[in-house]
């Protein structure tokens, strides 16, 4: 099996191989039962998504056929193939592109309170016209951005 197969062809093959119920609802989280808040997962620096342990022990899934919201986004992230290298590699590479604008919004505006420019950046990667495409690692750009990210989403109304 390749190890970087796409989400559904992994699953499909977790299927194939008996590893995941042919009806993994429950199982697993389908992208539209991932909940608009609390943001479940974080990244370690590897790039590797895990469960956010303190969002998720605060956050029962309706359905969740395991005994806890951390081991379901555990699973999740295993069934989908979510942690293969070369979704790693490419989060390492928008982190990276992340850290250089703040670091370089950082330097352009000293002295500014540092909660308003990750605010003023989530804005720009948030923005409430849906004709602009918004990041492709939404979820890892929400993370490393914390509560200003959180707001945002919040303010306009965000709902998954």
């Amino acid at each position: 099996m390749p190890e970087n197969l796409r989400c559904d062809s992994h699953k499909d093959y977790q299927i194939q191989n008996g590893r995941l119920d042919i009806n993994p609802e429950g199982w697993i989280l389908a992208p539209d039962q991932v909940p608009a808040f609390p943001r479940l997962f974080q990244y370690a620096p590897d790039g590797a998504p895990e469960p956010d342990r303190n969002a998720c022990s605060g956050h029962p899934v309706p359905g969740n056929r395991h005994p806890d919201t951390v081991t379901l986004v555990d699973k999740t992230i295993e069934h989908l193939n979510l942690g293969c290298e070369r979704l790693k590699r490419n989060r390492r590479v928008a982190k990276a592109q992340l850290e250089k604008e703040i670091a370089n919004l950082r330097q352009k505006h000293v002295g500014a309170d540092p909660r308003a420019l990750l605010l003023d950046r989530a804005r720009k990667w948030f923005p409430s016209d849906q004709a602009v495409p918004w990041s492709e690692f939404f979820t890892l750009v929400r993370w490393r951005l914390g509560e200003p990210a959180e707001e945002r989403l919040r303010e306009m109304g965000f709902t998954g």
